[in-house]
């Protein structure tokens, strides 16, 4: 299923939208066929959308007739508006352990990098301020859906002594962007939004 959905360079997962207003990101069931997905989801997510809906959930939005319409045609459980860069797409998700996206998958994805002990050791200093960044890449599923959702977490990760600031980054869309989080110890979670690299020091 990874294979139909990524395709041979591995950069197949999108699909463009012609009849949906929006960009979406869809969550097809284990049994799915993707070829039905990529052929019929622009024309069953324009449906949700005529609802009113800009996420839906077969298991909450069950009484829906477009929602049902979607699982009964092509087998879709979830779906999100999802801005992506470039826009005028619809990204299909791969599968993964099931369940629905929560922000508890980034923090345990944090917790699991900041007690690693070389990481301690490398800020395991008397300053102030001992920052961490950890990189969420395409196949750090569910952390890395979650972030593309904007699901950011409630709960304050369990952060060694040596760890006061985290910083979580993923990439967005197809080109040199990434999502930024952080956490201050003590503080809440902040989205600080979506940041496109760049080649000049300056920019």
């Amino acid at each position: 299923m990874n294979a139909a959905i990524l395709g041979r360079d591995g950069r197949a997962a999108f699909l463009d939208r012609h009849l949906a207003q929006k960009d979406w990101w869809i969550f097809p069931s284990r049994n799915a066929n993707i070829r039905r997905v990529r052929a019929q989801a622009d024309r069953l997510l324009a449906d949700i959308e005529s609802e009113g809906l800009s996420e839906f959930d077969v298991n909450t939005n069950g009484a829906s007739p477009a929602v049902q319409r979607i699982w009964n045609e092509i087998s879709v459980l979830y779906g999100t508006h999802m801005p992506w860069s470039p826009a005028g797409r619809i990204g299909i998700a791969t599968p993964g352990g099931g369940g629905f996206l929560s922000g508890d998958e980034v923090v345990c994805a944090i917790e699991c990098e900041a007690a690693k002990e070389d990481n301690r050791r490398k800020l395991g200093t008397d300053a102030d301020e001992r920052h961490l960044c950890v990189y969420v890449d395409y196949l750090g599923y569910p952390a890395h859906s979650v972030m593309l959702a904007g699901l950011l977490p409630s709960q304050e990760p369990d952060l060694p002594p040596e760890v006061t600031h985290l910083w979580v980054i993923c990439d967005f869309g197809e080109g040199p962007e990434y999502i930024v989080w952080s956490f201050a110890r003590g503080g809440q979670w902040k989205n600080h939004g979506t940041f496109i690299e760049s080649a000049s020091p300056d920019a």
